[in-house]
């Protein structure tokens, strides 16, 4: 027998409709007050439960896709293997990214990783350097080869995937 539900589909489903541009955490607490109108006893909505709905289902619902993939410094979907999508590489893509994107780090760690990038993206391109993906999926950095270079010398981008007409 399967689970009873932790909220009503429907309503979920009418928030999403109406209110796109919410998080998860504020779709979970209008459905636990939904829930304890009903029930004052009734346990609080999951945040993960409800972003699993909303991947699931959100498509068939016409819900608003309300996740960006940025794809400035990340590479092309399916390359990275699954062992190395965290890698520090990809950490500093990610962390250079989000810069790139003007948005400001909200914690100490992320400030410290938005540093650690930038002199890594610096010391990378000044090497003459660049990200690639090798056959396995793991992402390495390797010397730019000339037609990746520009007329001074330097790398036309920090990643091989950036540059125009890249396999």
């Amino acid at each position: 027998m399967a689970r009873q539900r932790a909220f009503d589909y429907d309503v979920l489903k009418r928030l999403a409709l109406d209110h796109p541009e919410w998080s998860d955490e504020r779709y979970a607490e209008m459905l636990t007050q939904h829930n304890r109108a009903s029930n004052p006893n009734a346990p609080a909505v999951n945040v993960n439960t409800v972003a699993s709905v909303l991947s699931r289902k959100g498509a068939a619902w016409g819900v608003p896709n309300r996740w960006v993939t940025y794809t400035e410094l990340l590479p092309p979907a399916g390359l990275v293997s699954p062992a190395h999508k965290n890698s520090t590489i990809l950490r500093y893509l990610r962390a250079l990214a989000q810069e790139g994107r003007g948005e400001k780090p909200d914690t100490e760690s992320g400030r410290k990783l938005r540093a650690s990038a930038l002199n890594w993206r610096d010391d990378t391109m000044a090497r003459g350097s660049i990200v690639d993906i090798d056959i396995h999926g793991k992402p390495i950095i390797r010397h730019a080869v000339k037609s990746e270079l520009n007329a001074d010398g330097t790398p036309e981008a920090l990643c091989a995937w950036m540059l125009p007409g890249w396999k």
